[in-house]
């Protein structure tokens, strides 16, 4: 069984590729109805937010997982995706599955486009380098799913420099003052077509006298600025003048 987030798609697509190679059923963590499992392999799959597991995940961890999982010793791996490094994201999620009893026996990471505008310096890549970044990831796939299948204990994970400091320092700051709702906004580009509500993992999204509203159940993953086609969803000032990311979004 693989469970799985994904907001802009990258996850999804990666979590769709190796639930083949691996015979495994996909299940995303946004169903409402998650039935318990006797499977003995469990996989996590889930895109890196602010040098972590999105708090929907870890929640998901915590919360959830543990009344799900009906085999007293799985195998649990987890594969994360990121534009480049992932800090401390895998120690972290094997502390919250200690906590319930549980090992995470594989962490494995893949280098994906970029998404996150929500911060000065930070965009979407190329076209060129999208796929480039996709093509990269698609061919480590295969031994992934070989250690998978063979239960070995391995981590194949890209920290980069600084790791602690960006997943216990600045994670939470990033989370204080700068995720969240308040941000969203639109401008009189916006012609009230749904798109964003239709593309939110939570349901977060309504549609009030042709205007998106958000709710108090966000992601972060900012799948509603990437999806308006006329560009008329902004991120407070951070989000002004940057790319949308197209590619893996609705497939």
């Amino acid at each position: 069984m693989i469970f799985y987030f994904s907001g802009t798609g990258n996850s999804r697509y990666i979590a769709k590729h190796l639930a083949t190679l691996t015979n495994d059923t996909l299940i995303s963590i946004t169903d409402k109805d998650l039935s318990a499992t006797q499977d003995a392999r469990i996989g996590l799959i889930f895109p890196v937010h602010a040098w972590s597991a999105p708090r929907l995940m870890e929640d998901f961890l915590v919360h959830q997982l543990p009344h799900l999982i009906q085999h007293p010793a799985p195998y649990i791996y987890m594969v994360c995706t990121c534009g480049d490094d992932i800090g401390k994201t895998h120690k972290i999620v094997a502390q919250l599955l200690k906590e319930s009893g549980y090992t995470l026996a594989a962490a494995f990471s893949l280098i994906m486009p970029d998404s996150y505008i929500g911060l000065p310096g930070f965009d979407v890549n190329s076209d060129e380098v999208e796929l480039r970044k996709v093509q990269a990831s698609l061919k480590l796939l295969p031994s992934i799913a070989e250690d998978i299948l063979n239960n070995a204990i391995v981590e194949r994970v890209k920290p980069g420099p600084f790791p602690w400091s960006k997943s216990y320092i600045l994670r939470p700051l990033f989370y204080r003052y700068f995720a969240g709702v308040r941000l969203f906004h639109t401008t009189d580009k916006c012609t009230g077509c749904g798109r964003c509500k239709k593309i939110c993992p939570l349901g977060n999204i309504s549609i009030e006298n042709k205007r998106p509203t958000w709710g108090t159940q966000c992601a972060n993953c900012l799948a509603c600025y990437h999806i308006c086609p006329h560009r008329a969803i902004e991120y407070g000032k951070y989000s002004k003048g940057k790319g949308q990311y197209k590619l893996l979004i609705e497939k």
